[in-house]
Parts: C-alpha cells; structure tokens; sequence
C-alpha cells in the first residue's frame, strides 16, 4: 500500500516538474513612444536557449519559468536583457544604422557590359574567319552581315547612318541601295586600308 502511495507521488511530482519546465510565457514587443508592435524580434531564453519570434502583433510565446532571464533582439532596435514576467510588455528603442559611404566608379570607355573574354590559346591558333572576327577585341563594337556578302559597323548599338563613316581622311560614301543589301561599307576594299580608326 505504501509503494502505491509513494508510485502515484512520483507521479504526480514528475507531472508538475514537466509542466513547469515546459510551460510557456506570452508576452508583447512594442516600440517605444510609439508604441507600435514588433515583428520579427527574436527572443532568446538564456537559462534553456530556447528562441521565440514575434508576430504581426507583436505578440510571442516562449517555454520558460517567472524571472528566467531572456535576449530580446532585432537588427533596428537596441538588444536588451530582461526576465521572463507573465503577460510581458517589452519596450524596444529604435537605433540608427550608419553605412559607410560607397562609391561605384567605372570608365565607360573600358567597363563595357557587352565585352567578350577571349582566351590567348584562341588568338594564337585561330585564323580570322570573317571581317567581324577580325574586330572582335573591339569592345563594344561588332559587324552585321547583310547580303551575300556585305557587311555593316555596329558601335555600341549605334550603326547605319547613326555612324559617321569617312573613308581616306574625311570621304563618305553612301549605300548603293535603299533596302541596305549593299552598304556603304561594300564600296570600301578593306586590303587597301592602313588602319580604322574610331572617334
């Protein structure tokens, strides 16, 4: 009869231990002045690390017993230790965050989105196989082919007559038809040139 007794005791002694340990607190996180609820602020049981976050309404629930002590935090707010208290408001101070000035340059001339890598092994083993291979280090510039055999500039999306083309030291030679098959480039032997200069 006493080892019942004493059965239904432990028992009930684990019974209340267990509630204890996993009882859960609610409480409240709000701004203060303001007093606007917090979303997302983590709180921290430090006895059980145990870790709630905040809802809409700034409400949460955390496992824990009276005076347990808690991390409340959030990235826009001073982090504070306080103790677990039932029905908790907790008020949090705004900080200010201070960045460190950036500043983005680039040389428009040099940092050009539509630039393609070629490695040295290409170079060294590949033969020109058309005029635009010919240009293709050129950042930014490229050859459309039109026709058969006609080829037009493009300079950073700027090409027919956006392009002031001039051959020998200021000759300009116009298209030989209007639908752009024979662009003024076709009338150009591209073996007599020394070089081509952009501007």
């Amino acid at each position: 009869m006493i080892n019942k007794i004493f059965q239904y005791l432990l028992v009930l002694l684990i019974s209340v231990s267990s509630y204890a340990q996993n009882s859960k607190i609610q409480g409240k996180i709000i701004e203060k002045d303001s007093y606007n609820p917090i979303e997302f602020v983590s709180i921290k049981n430090l006895n059980n690390n145990e870790i709630a976050t905040s809802n809409s309404n700034g409400e949460f629930s955390i496992g824990g017993n009276i005076d347990d002590k808690i991390e409340v935090s959030h990235m826009s707010y001073k982090t504070i230790i306080t103790k677990l208290q039932s029905n908790l408001n907790i008020e949090l101070e705004p900080i200010q965050i201070e960045l460190n000035e950036i500043l983005v340059n680039a040389n428009p001339l040099l940092d050009i989105s539509q630039s393609v890598v070629i490695n040295d092994t290409e170079k060294r083993i590949s033969q020109p196989r058309s005029v635009g291979h010919l240009f293709r280090d050129i950042k930014g510039f490229g050859i459309t082919k039109k026709g058969a055999y006609a080829s037009e500039p493009v300079f950073r999306a700027f090409k027919y007559e956006q392009l002031n083309d001039q051959y020998n030291g200021g000759m300009t030679v116009l298209n030989a038809c209007p639908n752009r098959m024979d662009t003024k480039t076709t009338h150009v032997i591209y073996e007599e040139n020394e070089k081509i200069q952009l501007i």
